[in-house]
């Protein structure tokens, strides 16, 4: 409150630089590996490596009493942000190839992964019982089955009777 501007912070030009070269390497690099969904997370690291930094720059001047209306970023926050953005994505990347492997198709075969896609996104218990007599499976199957699908995540019971499939 004591500023009468607010307070601006930028990175170096040389953090700017090693930032677009980091992650323009991590993206080529993830798109391959990762696809779509690891290449959309180190488009957002970026930014959010620009914040952490920011904050720890700021918490180091209020320690200091150095408050200043502009603010560089001092080099050891910006690589404490680098280092907290790799644990991070490292931990995206994990998360993502856990959540590959727990894809429908990979968990399900034959009339239990059909009876899972002739769902339509949102149903009702007695929707999902009369898919099932449509496509000849059992009604007491076809009940385990929701169930199931439930308890691994592909699905989520909003309300008693109701279902909608987790994307």
């Amino acid at each position: 409150e004591s500023f009468p501007e607010p307070i601006l912070f930028s990175l170096t030009s040389e953090q700017l630089t090693k930032l677009d070269q980091v992650f323009s390497e991590r993206l080529n690099k993830i798109n391959l590996s990762a696809g779509i969904d690891g290449a959309a997370t180190v488009k957002r690291l970026a930014p959010i490596v620009a914040k952490v930094a920011m904050i720890l720059n700021i918490l180091r001047r209020f320690e200091e009493g150095n408050i200043y209306n502009q603010n560089s970023c001092h080099p050891d926050d910006f690589k404490s942000a680098m280092i907290i953005a790799e644990v991070i994505l490292s931990h995206v990347l994990s998360t993502l190839k856990i959540m590959k492997d727990e894809r429908i198709e990979n968990i399900y075969q034959g009339k239990k992964k059909d009876y899972y896609y002739a769902l339509p996104n949102e149903f009702t218990y007695r929707d999902s019982q009369t898919i099932a007599e449509d496509l000849g499976i059992k009604l007491k199957t076809a009940e385990k089955w929701v169930h199931a699908f439930r308890n691994k995540g592909f699905l989520i019971n909003p309300e008693k009777g109701s279902y909608l499939k987790v994307a």
